[in-house]
């Protein structure tokens, strides 16, 4: 389970990687030919697109880091490596209600846009810009539930205390 984690997460932050540079040299073809006068009509489109497959799939590695933002205040008042544990499952649970309600609204958009070129990139949709945050939620959904399962086995696992990563 952790390697099929590892791996799914692995492959996001690639993505979002290369996602990211595309953004970045969109962005900066953009202002530099501006200067020459010449007019890049796709680059802000496609910027925006690669921007939020960027975040959506860094999400994803974020996630299996647990290098989100969190307010860890009642993690320092939990007296036992249990509670603490429990409260990890917890936050999981909440995330992944979240991530569900986001992959059902994300996915019925894309279905709504997917026949909508975009102005500039014909060949792409605007259903494309809705699938990022549909694919994001749902790695994190695979991410999140696989995670409560690592904790729930490590609170079985007699004097192993469950992993914090953060």
């Amino acid at each position: 389970l952790k390697r099929l984690l590892d791996a799914i997460a692995t492959g996001a932050d690639w993505i979002a990687t290369f996602a990211f540079f595309g953004f970045f040299v969109a962005v900066c073809a953009q202002v530099g030919y501006r200067y020459l006068g010449i007019s890049i009509v796709f680059s802000e489109e496609l910027a925006r697109l690669l921007n939020l497959y960027a975040v959506f799939l860094g999400a994803v590695a974020a996630s299996r880091a647990e290098a989100h933002i969190r307010i860890d205040v009642i993690d320092h008042f939990t007296g036992g490596q249990r509670v603490g544990a429990l409260l990890r499952i917890a936050y999981q649970l909440v995330s992944i209600s979240f991530l569900l309600v986001l992959a059902l609204g994300s996915a019925l958009l894309f279905e709504s846009n997917k026949d909508i070129p975009l102005a500039t990139m014909e060949w792409l949709h605007n259903g494309h810009i809705y699938l990022s945050a549909a694919l994001g939620a749902a790695l994190m959904i695979i991410v999140s539930g696989g995670r409560i399962i690592e904790i729930a086995f490590s609170m079985g696992a007699p004097g192993s205390p469950a992993p914090i990563t953060s």
